[in-house]
């Protein structure tokens, strides 16, 4: 005869208290009741995260590559069109269509001024110029916002000349679209200005001020073209060429003299 060492009930040969087969049961149903709380909660952390990810969805590009491409090759078109019939090209640009034109134009204007700074600045210092950090940062800033004044004042006083001098009412849009024809001569002097960094040379200096002026020429009277498209060839349009005209003088005095 044995007894059970747990609570000395007298057993057979081989027999197991029912005390232990008691404590077995219970502790398979205390680890089957931890196991069910994990899942529970594994299956709550997970039903948590999806929502957090529902909830705060990933961050939007500022411009897809499918509309940077049809900037591209907007841009493009408009400088063939440009090259071979400037006047119509002028004529066709403007309208609220043509923003992404301008902003693109914009953009790359201000790029190649930035580059062309940065090479100025490295030039100077090889022939022994001294330039301190906050010079770098100007010559990177200044391009930036200038681009950013000019064209919004250029728009802006179109819009003004149109409603309070000849009384006539524009859209701002519309009036910035206007900037996407002298766009195209101010990317050209930027070239120009990058050669004349490697070609130092008298001779090419005087084919460098020939073109710039044909340049030059050539985009003030598309321009009047342009804004003759928004502002009507009135008695008063002398008054509002000259309204612009100064504006946009002041404005570039302001970015490139008061505040640099």
């Amino acid at each position: 005869m044995k007894y059970c060492t747990k609570c000395g009930k007298p057993l057979q040969d081989g027999e197991v208290c029912s005390c232990q087969a008691q404590n077995t049961a219970d502790a398979q149903t205390n680890i089957g009741g931890v196991q069910q709380v994990n899942n529970e909660q594994q299956t709550s952390d997970e039903q948590q995260a999806a929502a957090a990810q529902t909830a705060q969805p990933a961050a939007k590009p500022i411009i897809t590559k499918e509309q940077a491409t049809e900037i591209s090759k907007g841009m493009l078109a408009y400088a063939k069109e440009f090259v071979k019939d400037p006047v119509g090209a002028s004529e066709a640009v403007v309208g609220e269509h043509s923003l992404m034109t301008v902003a693109g134009l914009v953009v790359v204007n201000a790029a190649l001024q930035i580059i062309y700074s940065l090479i100025s600045i490295i030039v100077s210092t090889a022939r022994g110029g001294h330039y301190s950090i906050g010079d770098w940062i100007m010559r990177i800033v200044r391009p930036v916002i200038w681009w950013v004044a000019i064209p919004a004042a250029f728009a802006g006083l179109i819009w003004v000349c149109a409603k309070y001098v000849e009384g006539q009412n524009v859209s701002f849009k519309k009036a910035l679209s206007v900037f996407a024809i002298p766009a195209l001569p101010l990317l050209a002097f930027t070239v120009l200005n990058i050669l004349r960094l490697v070609l130092t040379h008298q001779f090419f200096s005087v084919i460098f001020g020939v073109v710039h002026a044909a340049i030059a020429g050539m985009m003030f009277y598309l321009t009047g073209i342009g804004i003759v498209k928004v502002l009507p060839l009135s008695k008063k349009f002398i008054y509002s060429i000259a309204i612009i005209c100064a504006g946009l003088y002041f404005v570039n005095w302001l970015v490139t003299v008061a505040i640099f």
